[in-house]
């Protein structure tokens, strides 16, 4: 099986098992309901993350520094697109990594002269 058909075999168990997320016991199949968006049936940032990953996988060639600056794009920029139902763990990590990124960005690409005031 390809990478791709992978990713489309975990989406869709993501997407049918989502509505069981944090139930337990009987209350699986009490409250047990399809949620869909536009006829397709929706994934949680389980999926998400796992396309990016695969993305990042395939973008690096295998390089483990490319690989990294790749995901931690790719994190920041999801991140920015304020996906619902974060969690915890992925939130504080995501803010980590974006404030990570504008502190580079202050430091490489703002003029000397407005760091120093000369």
């Amino acid at each position: 099986m390809s990478g791709l058909g992978i990713l489309r075999a975990m989406a869709v168990g993501d997407s049918l098992g989502l509505p069981y997320e944090g139930l337990r016991g009987r209350n699986n199949k009490a409250n047990w309901q399809q949620t869909f968006m536009a006829g397709w049936g929706i994934t949680s940032d389980d999926t998400q993350h796992a396309v990016i990953t695969y993305q990042a996988l395939r973008e690096s060639n295998g390089d483990p520094e490319i690989f990294r600056a790749c995901l931690g794009r790719r994190l920041a920029v999801w991140f920015l697109c304020l996906p619902p139902g974060i969690g915890f763990a992925t939130l504080r990590a995501c803010v980590k990594l974006n404030l990570l990124a504008l502190v580079i960005i202050l430091v490489w690409h703002v003029p000397k002269r407005l760091l120093t005031g000369r």
